[in-house]
């Protein structure tokens, strides 16, 4: 299976579905993998989210700091060059991340236009009616108005975002459930899991079994 039919099979899957046939695959503890309940889902779209990462590190809280710039080229630099499509993950670097601003309408568009399908952020974003006509979805802690001392730090390393540990080319998931990292080990067998988490939780709802089911 390539990469491209991998992330076409998996548009059409949720993200809960998802996970439970993630858990199935025993590559990695259940409670790994995911992020955490401060990552919100700001902009949705009609399709999950289904992207290889490429990250990059902002500093935009550092007090008395000049916002600077030189390094973007870089992160124009590794979208362009990541599979497509990509999703862009940022990790924020200064001291107040709930302060943090890492995406707008300016960026977002240029992002956009290199085929990025979604930016995840460990801090802030600004600018919802301008992105959302963009197409990309858009997972954040929250929103913020100003962009700060918005300088990148680092492109193309591994960043954090909201307990998500996430490594350049890392396939993700997501919708407003939250966001996942997808193994890559074993595509094959993961979507025929999924096809069983699906069958199985179908019967389960037209038995109306009053059991807890653990795939819940």
């Amino acid at each position: 299976m390539t990469p491209d039919e991998l992330v076409e099979a998996l548009r059409r899957v949720d993200s809960a579905t998802l996970a439970n046939a993630v858990e199935q695959l025993e590559l990695r503890d259940a409670t790994k993998g995911y992020a955490d309940l401060r990552l919100r889902c700001l902009i949705p779209q009609p399709v999950p989210m289904v992207g290889f990462a490429v990250t990059v590190v902002i500093d935009s809280t550092t007090p008395g700091r000049q916002g600077d710039t030189r390094l973007y080229p870089d992160l124009i630099a590794a979208v362009e060059r990541s599979p497509k499509p990509c999703v862009v993950v940022c990790q924020e670097s200064g001291p107040d991340p709930a302060r943090g601003c890492h995406i707008g309408d300016v960026v977002g568009s240029r992002l956009a236009r290199h085929e990025a399908v979604g930016v995840v952020s460990g801090s802030g974003i600004r600018d919802l009616a301008g992105l959302r006509p963009l197409g990309m979805w858009a997972f954040a802690l929250g929103t913020v108005v100003a962009h700060g001392t918005w300088t990148i730090t680092a492109v193309d390393i591994e960043v954090e975002v909201a307990g998500l540990r996430v490594r350049p080319g890392d396939l993700l998931h997501g919708n407003e459930d939250g966001l996942l990292r997808v193994p890559q080990e074993r595509p094959g067998e993961l979507l025929r899991l999924v096809g069983a988490v699906r069958e199985r939780e179908a019967r389960s709802r037209l038995a109306g079994t009053a059991a807890y089911d653990v795939q819940h």
